[in-house]
């Protein structure tokens, strides 16, 4: 199945033969297909079906629920369905039921398990995760040796939320210039790949999920600073244990700073989107 993928990707997505290349046999591409993580499915589903029936988006939305369901971090899809101004009334009215069975039914599983959140895994190390709950308790431990408790990290996390927001805030005309989407006839999926990339980027994750980045390369216009960018973090993700201490920090570092920049591309094109609910609160605070 990927290799049909790939020979549909490359007819379609803005990147030369060398790009491609480097992104095909990239470590993240490498640890999903190695894993055949269930991830993979998730992925050429919702390829498949934004390719092949855009237009049934009632279908694909009670598709994005069972996936939902089925592992959570899909659930971004289906607040990409809320938060877009849809034109079809009864679109928003699946897009609120739906979110709001997800939501319940976590609630009930939590009820009846109160492990069933701790339970899930939450990688805590860079070397082969990410997201910012990953780097927040990779700070907690690796920093502050265990310091207060969990408690600590959920402080953490929010000054990072808080930061990016500043930085987004600030250099907004620079992701401007940087990132712009391909004006498309369904740019409901494309919304909702965003939704789905940033609800997810906020938990741990294995480096694996980063796959859903793949995508956002169909919809962009050509971009050396978004390619360079996205393609460093598959080449750093995961990237192997080192004996030097100080160089395997510094690709630490070097591959946090990839992914806090590809997620304030993804939350820049997220805000400017003239279908965000929050549309005129954003243009109050003139972003």
């Amino acid at each position: 199945m990927f290799f049909l993928f790939v020979i549909k990707y490359k007819k379609e997505v803005n990147l030369d033969e060398f790009e491609l290349n480097l992104l095909l046999l990239s470590p993240v591409v490498n640890q999903i297909l190695s894993q055949l993580n269930i991830d993979l499915l998730i992925f050429f589903i919702f390829y498949f079906l934004i390719k092949f029936h855009p237009k049934r988006k009632w279908l694909n939305l009670t598709v994005f629920l069972i996936l939902a369901l089925l592992k959570a971090h899909p659930m971004g899809l289906l607040f990409g369905f809320l938060l877009y101004k849809h034109e079809e009334k009864y679109l928003r009215n699946f897009s609120i039921l739906y979110t709001l069975f997800f939501i319940a039914t976590y609630v009930y599983f939590i009820y009846i398990d109160s492990n069933f959140l701790s339970g899930q895994p939450r990688p805590s190390g860079l070397l082969s995760s990410n997201g910012l709950l990953t780097i927040s308790q990779y700070i907690w431990i690796n920093i502050f040796d265990y310091l207060i408790g969990f408690r600590l990290v959920i402080f953490i996390l929010l000054v990072l939320l808080i930061g990016l927001s500043i930085v987004l805030y600030l250099k907004k005309n620079f992701f401007s210039e940087k990132i712009e989407l391909l004006h498309l006839k369904n740019d409901i999926y494309v919304f909702s790949l965003l939704v789905w990339f940033l609800i997810s980027s906020i938990y741990a994750n294995y480096d694996y999920r980063n796959i859903i980045l793949m995508l956002l390369f169909l919809f962009i216009k050509k971009s050396n600073f978004v390619t360079i960018t996205i393609l460093g973090l598959f080449l750093l993700s995961p990237f192997p244990s080192l004996e030097f201490q100080i160089m395997e920090n510094i690709l630490y570092l070097i591959k946090i700073v990839f992914y806090f920049v590809t997620i304030c591309l993804l939350s820049h094109l997220f805000l400017n989107n003239e279908k965000n609910i929050f549309g005129n609160f954003l243009k109050k605070i003139k972003y």
